[in-house]
């Protein structure tokens, strides 16, 4: 790009030699996953449009490569800065939109790439071309984070942790998924937290083989019909006996029936057990009732998702549950809140007895749901957690039109007001868990 540069002195004006300016492209990572990114382009012509490719591995398909396309117009100083400037025909800023609006290709990942590393690229002309490209890598924890076996005991459990922590004993965070099973929503969650300074112990707990598919952990219960709260219990109770964790600060993190989960293991195990004590619950959106279960060996009346000590605890049923299941795979399927919401109307009687004691969680709790959320009710059921626990140390956030794919940073592709919330709600994790996980913070009653 040439230009001339007038410079007016005492009604003297000289110019210049016409000079050239190189482009740049400039993709600055942030230190920690609660901060967005920088993407900068300079030395452009000022009003230039440029359109940013951001690439980078998709976490939930090793084969699979999440890619987006935003446009953005260069200011008056010939610059575009993704941190600060909207994208072309998007009114307000938002950093993260060139992650959130990504999507997933069948390109296979580069060779050794991590989904914490992206490569970016820009088409300075519009003319299908890159004309330049850069590289990041976020602090997700792929390359920063060491993951090793837990105990033979749990089929499919493992410890992360941030590299070089070896000899450390650190806080621990117990990060349970939800109803997909085997450990995908456990992996995508354990280099998260364990980036951010903590161990993280990721438990799956049942292993169905859906769509005909094999179990992935044989061991783990195959259907969602009385599954121990016991679990969770036996898990602190091993992981307290290692000598690399600190056993007074722990804290629970669930995601949807890993959220009711939690929930159950907050108010039901004891503090004076070997597996009972948290400093911490986090449950994102979760339930504030037991559900009924599913699964092969369900008996005629009916079964909970959960037990506790051996027995079944009391749950509301679904209403229309198995139609809805059988429209996934037709072009209307319904959504699975139906069922849940029909379930709970036609059986009030039913709803008290099925209640979490959430008031027995003396842990401070964080919450998250959404008021759009089509799994089930998760900003409604957030609401009632939160009434329950009026003048006890909560943390509720709810989002009106926002989903229930809220769990994880505000790296992650999403819809627009789930990814919106998650810019919101990311950050308010990450201040709960430092805050309650800190050696000052942890009010454990086993200390």
């Amino acid at each position: 790009m040439r230009f001339s540069h007038l410079l007016q002195t005492a009604g003297l004006v000289l110019t210049t030699a016409a000079c050239t300016t190189t482009p740049t492209l400039i993709a600055e990572a942030p230190e920690r996953s609660d901060q967005p990114a920088k993407i900068i382009v300079s030395g452009i012509e000022p009003g230039a449009q440029v359109d940013l490719i951001v690439e980078r591995p998709y976490d939930w398909v090793a084969s699979e490569t999440l890619r987006s396309v935003t446009a953005y117009t260069a200011n008056a100083r010939g610059r575009i800065d993704t941190s600060v400037q909207a994208p072309e025909g998007q009114g307000e800023a938002n950093p993260y939109t060139v992650f959130t609006s990504q999507k997933r290709t069948d390109q296979t990942p580069w060779d050794g790439a991590t989904p914490s590393d992206v490569r970016v690229s820009a088409d300075l002309d519009g003319d299908g071309e890159v004309d330049l490209n850069a590289e990041m890598v976020l602090p997700l924890g792929h390359r920063s984070t060491v993951e090793m076996p837990f105990d033979p005991e749990f089929e499919g459990a493992f410890i992360t942790r941030p590299e070089g922590s070896a000899g450390k004993r650190l806080p621990v965070i117990v990060a349970l998924g939800g109803s997909g099973g085997g450990d995908a929503a456990v992996r995508f969650a354990a280099p998260r937290f364990a980036a951010l300074g903590y161990a993280v112990l990721a438990l799956p707990y049942h292993s169905p083989a859906y769509f005909g598919g094999e179990a992935q952990f044989p061991s783990l219960p195959g259907n969602f019909i009385n599954l121990p709260v016991d679990y969770v219990e036996a898990a602190v109770a091993a992981l307290r006996k290692r000598d690399d964790i600190d056993p007074d600060r722990i804290a629970l993190h669930g995601v949807s029936k890993g959220g009711e989960l939690v929930l159950l293991a907050g108010s039901l195990i004891p503090d004076t057990s070997a597996g009972g004590g948290f400093c911490a619950v986090a449950a994102i959106v979760p339930s504030d009732v037991v559900w009924e279960g599913w699964g092969r060996g369900m008996p005629p009346e009916g079964a909970p998702s959960f037990s506790w000590r051996g027995e079944p605890l009391p749950f509301v049923p679904y209403e229309g549950m198995g139609a809805a299941i059988a429209s996934l795979s037709t072009a209307n399927p319904t959504p699975l809140r139906v069922p849940h919401d029909a379930g709970r109307a036609a059986n009030p009687d039913r709803v008290g007895p099925a209640s979490i004691n959430v008031r027995a969680i003396d842990e401070p709790v964080y919450l998250l749901g959404g008021d759009a959320d089509q799994t089930w009710d998760s900003g409604g059921m957030v609401k009632v957690i939160a009434e329950r626990r009026k003048g006890l140390p909560t943390l509720a956030l709810t989002f009106e039109k926002a989903g229930h794919g809220l769990s994880g940073d505000p790296f992650a592709p999403a819809a627009t007001a789930s990814a919106e919330a998650r810019i919101k709600a990311w950050p308010a994790l990450v201040n709960f868990l430092e805050e309650n996980l800190s050696k000052t913070g942890c009010k454990n009653p086993r200390q």
